[in-house]
């Protein structure tokens, strides 16, 4: 059970890029809509659940009867770039890693 736990808590380092395209189709104050959101599903090919100011939700199917949830907390730029963005502030392109669960992070 302990090494369960131990294994659940790995982390594994990964590249996020936003590009121009999903600054174009993001969606001003959209959890679900925003360009940081529309870079993590292509990045990490699995479902989020939501993009809140200060974090991600990672939703992921383990094989029990409900989805695992990970709350992974975002870089500071990150925080200010969708600031900026809800704001209706010019954005540019970026890029910027997070530590994904290597449980949330083993379909990819």
């Amino acid at each position: 059970m302990l090494e369960q736990r131990k294994k659940q808590l790995r982390k594994e380092k990964r590249l996020i890029e936003v590009t121009r395209d999903f600054i174009r189709i993001g969606e001003r104050e959209n959890l679900c809509g925003c360009p940081v959101y529309y870079a993590l599903k292509c990045a990490l090919g699995q479902e989020i659940g939501a993009v809140y100011g200060t974090m991600v939700q990672l939703h992921r199917d383990e094989g029990g009867p409900e989805c695992r949830v990970y709350n992974i907390k975002l870089p500071r730029k990150v925080r200010f770039f969708i600031k900026r963005f809800d704001e209706g502030k010019s954005v540019k392109p970026f890029s910027f890693e997070i530590d994904v669960p290597t449980r949330a992070a083993a379909g990819l």
